[in-house]
């Protein structure tokens, strides 16, 4: 139940008397871990008071069909799993209005770093269990919302050769033989960008287009992006080939800006991708399909349970 209507204010409050919560759970997140979390935050929701019903998907794309047929039952959805199940949930709550809780299992849980919430299972779920959300930006690549970022290049290629041999649960190390084999053999087409309606200066050969800062769990390609300040950061490599792209990370990273002769940074919030050939795009680490594609964003189109900024 809202305790006040959500809008573009900085922050809303749901009562935390009245929720009724749907915790959608992949049990293949955590390597199996996402279960066992899902009961200690189910336990730590009801012991607050809370309505919580529990949906365990079975394959990709179902929770959010099930969150779709049982919205009109519930204030607020929670993903118990990683950026995927997140995304996959986001699809139904932006447009539907509903408030979205972490319980952040996955491997790399890029929007919750970005947010501050907790790997603690019962700490994430007190998160939601105090109410308050934060409105963050949505992009959408054509018809699909994301969180986090978009990757077209080699940034694809790795995600697409992943998808395909991907027979389970990943983790870091999952990602080791397709990252060696698109560095090694993977050749980008060259690409165009237009930034709201503007040619972006310059051919590239590889694009990321993030709304976090944290990158993969592990990297911080625009270290200035934000989740709420009404822009899309990008990074547009000006040189192919894996050595320009191990350089542009490793800067970012480390806090340090790529010469501009290597890539090209901006911000933005609509962006329109033509390549040269298809080339492979991935979505909030969800391989997507090829270009062209088209990003826009939407400033306040979603609402997540967050700490308040003065508790982190």
């Amino acid at each position: 139940m809202l305790a006040g209507r959500i809008g573009r204010s900085s922050q809303a409050r749901y009562d935390p008397r009245l929720m009724r919560l749907a915790l959608v759970v992949n049990p293949v997140s955590g390597r199996g871990r996402a279960p066992k979390a899902a009961e200690r935050a189910r336990e730590t929701l009801v012991s607050r008071g809370h309505e919580v019903t529990v949906y365990t998907t079975r394959h990709a794309g179902d929770g959010a069909a099930w969150l779709s047929d049982h919205r009109a039952g519930f204030e607020a959805c929670v993903a118990v799993g990683g950026d995927g199940t997140l995304s996959e949930l986001v699809q139904v709550a932006a447009p539907s209005g509903l408030a979205v809780g972490i319980i952040p299992v996955g491997t790399a849980n890029v929007v919750s770093r970005d947010l501050g919430i907790p790997r603690n299972p019962k700490r994430a779920a007190l998160v939601v269990a105090d109410g308050h959300t934060r409105p963050l930006d949505l992009g959408k690549v054509n018809d699909r919302w994301f969180l986090a970022m978009v990757g077209i290049g080699l940034d694809g290629e790795i995600v697409r050769a992943l998808s395909g041999a991907r027979t389970g649960p990943i983790r870091m190390s999952s990602y080791v033989k397709p990252t060696l084999r698109a560095l090694l053999r993977y050749r980008e087409p060259a690409l165009r960008l237009k930034v709201d309606g503007q040619p972006f200066e310059g051919p590239g050969f590889g694009l990321i287009v993030t709304n976090t800062r944290n990158y993969g769990g592990l990297f911080a390609v625009c270290p200035k992006a934000s989740l709420s300040d009404g822009w899309l950061d990008f990074q547009l490599r000006r040189r192919p080939g894996a050595w320009t792209a191990v350089r542009c990370l490793i800067r970012g990273t480390l806090g340090g800006r790529v010469g501009a002769a290597v890539a090209g940074v901006g911000q933005g919030r609509i962006l329109e991708v033509t390549t040269e050939t298809p080339s492979p795009v991935q979505v909030d680490g969800d391989y997507f399909g090829t270009t062209p594609i088209r990003i826009s964003l939407t400033p306040s189109g979603v609402h997540i349970f967050a700490p308040k900024a003065d508790s982190r």
